[in-house]
Formats: C-alpha cells, structure tokens, sequence
C-alpha cells in the first residue's frame, strides 16, 4: 500500500531504473541496448549512471505537468485536473489513487511533485538531486527519439 510511502518523484524513479539497467546490460549477450520509455519513464532514464550503457532511447508521450506543455485547446480542462485535483485527491488519501482512473497508485510526494511541476522539471528536486541529474545527464551518450503524441 502507498500511504505511507512518501517518495518524491525523483526517488521512485530511480528506486527501480538503476537495477533494471544494470540487469539489461549483463543480460542482453552482447547486443546494444535500447530503452523504451512512457510517460515519466521517458524521463527517468536520464537520471542515472547507469544509462551510460544505453545505446539508443525512444521516449514516447514523456509529459509533465507544466501547463504551458499541453494542447492549447485542453488548458482550460487540464490545468485544474492537474494542479487541484491531484493535491486534493493526494491530500485526502495519503497517496494519488489513480487505479480509480485505470493507471497506477503513486506515492504522495511523486502526486505532489507531478502536480507542481515546472517548466524545468529538475526544479522540484533538492540541489544536490540535480547535481546528481546533471551529472549523470552528461555521461549518457545515446540516440535519442522522443515521440509526443498530438493531443
């Protein structure tokens, strides 16, 4: 159960990535390693060490919630689903129960940290936790596609 669980979004992804990288590359015999990710998948790659090993990247859908990112014609609908509802929701619960909206729980601070998001998505992190992307930005070396579905 997520209540509780009070990781930040820069935590939760880097709770699973850096094992799930490591894993890849011992396992994929000698072939180049690609990365598909959705969503905040498409970003969580870009935060570890270990996606210095990553030969190519396709990122498809990867948002955030910074209002100025969404369809013009979805400001209006999006940005109080987004920026009220999630604290509210979050707020109430101890955690964002989105299976209710067919996708998966997140912890409260990931919630929270979706709903604040900034043009720079880095800016909810602490300093040091953008030092640490930053850093590891600067050693990943792989092709990158980015898909953005049109909304």
């Amino acid at each position: 159960m997520l209540t509780g669980f009070n990781a930040r979004w820069y935590e939760w992804g880097l709770c699973d990535i850096e094992e799930m990288l490591e894993g890849a590359h011992l396992n994929r015999l000698g072939l180049p390693l690609h990365y598909v990710g959705h969503g905040f998948g498409g970003f969580v790659e870009y935060l570890r060490v270990a996606s210095r090993r990553v030969h190519r990247i396709l990122t498809v859908g990867s948002q955030r919630t910074y209002w100025h990112d969404y369809a013009p014609g979805s400001r209006r609908a999006s940005w109080p689903r987004q920026h009220l509802m999630i604290p509210i929701v979050t707020a109430t619960n101890g955690y964002f129960p989105v299976k209710r909206f067919r996708l998966e729980g997140l912890p409260r601070g990931v919630a929270l940290d979706w709903a604040r998001s900034r043009r720079d998505f880095m800016a909810v992190a602490s300093s040091k936790e953008r030092e640490s992307m930053r850093a590891h930005q600067t050693v990943l070396t792989a092709r990158i596609l980015e898909v953005a579905p049109h909304q």
